[in-house]
């Protein structure tokens, strides 16, 4: 039998907010006694109240319970937001208590390894954290110092598919930088640029400002143009420190004129500004979603 155990949850929460706790926990005893099916969404109401009232041993086992009847295809007894109730709880201050500088270093150090323990447990059962979780812990990893796991997370989330908004995928990428991670972060970005939505400008002027090799900033750079939007001032400066400042703006206004035409060739050819050619000197650019041709001899290299 199915049963929908927010009834009880309900009481529960009245009972707590009474001060009546013996009340509250006879009711939640009532029905595990009772041996219900209950699906996460139930499961996860009976844990936030536990938690909220600070039961924390009875949410741990409630938890443990739910892990082990976790049997997907045929029985879904967790999801996302069981994973992010108990990832949260792990970062969560105890109210009232002074902390000296190093026992919460180390504190917090623990609460992140409680955290990566439920996450690398629930991945085990087939389930796929989302954007809230992967914050979470990226936040945590960057705040610990603990670059290479926060990097491992960021890699993990976007090879997952989910979007990164422009405000935390700036702050990471300045993050993992600022900690020797330059060449870390091209080939997140470019993981970014495969899905809808497309990374946002200010991203990619974060990552080509600080990558020093030239054929790597001119990949990002054929992305930008490639996706949309570009910080032309701001890529004009990047290039013009490596002596290619010309070459970047015949790019740039390649393509802009490419899209006053429609998306054709400005000399009326009609084919993409993508895939159009201007030999004897001038760049040559094959097709913008495989790269740039290297050049013959007498045209610009890009």
């Amino acid at each position: 039998m199915v049963y929908d155990g927010i009834v009880n949850a309900t009481f529960m929460e009245w009972f707590f907010s009474q001060g009546r706790v013996r009340e509250a926990m006879e009711s939640y005893k009532s029905l595990l006694d009772k041996e219900f099916k209950m699906v996460p969404a139930t499961c996860n109401v009976l844990l936030e109240v536990l938690l909220k009232w600070g039961r924390k041993v009875e949410a741990e086992a409630l938890f443990d319970s739910m892990l082990d009847r976790h049997t997907p295809p045929v029985v879904q007894a967790v999801n996302s937001d069981t994973f992010n109730l108990m990832v949260n709880e792990c970062f969560k201050e105890e109210e009232g208590r002074e902390l000296e500088a190093y026992s919460s270093v180390f504190k917090k150090a623990d609460m992140v390894d409680d955290a990566e323990k439920m996450y690398v447990e629930l991945c085990g059962k087939s389930l796929s954290p989302d954007v809230n979780t992967y914050r979470t812990l990226i936040d945590a990893y960057l705040k610990l110092g603990r670059i290479d796991e926060a990097m491992d997370k960021y890699t993990k989330m976007v090879e997952a598919g989910l979007r990164v908004i422009p405000t935390y995928a700036n702050k990471w990428f300045s993050e993992l930088i600022e900690n020797g991670k330059i060449v870390e972060c091209v080939p997140i970005l470019t993981k970014m640029g495969e899905k809808d939505p497309k990374p946002d400008a200010t991203t990619y002027d974060i990552v080509i400002r600080a990558v020093s090799n030239y054929d790597t900033s001119l990949s990002l750079l054929q992305q930008m143009v490639s996706y949309g939007p570009v910080l032309k001032e701001h890529v004009l400066d990047v290039f013009d420190k490596v002596g290619r400042r010309d070459d970047i703006d015949r790019l740039l206004n390649a393509r802009w004129s490419a899209q006053r035409h429609g998306g054709a060739n400005p000399n009326g050819s009609g084919s993409h500004y993508g895939n159009w050619q201007r030999n004897g000197g001038d760049q040559q650019v094959v097709n913008g979603e495989q790269g740039y041709e290297q050049p013959q001899t007498g045209s610009v290299a890009l």
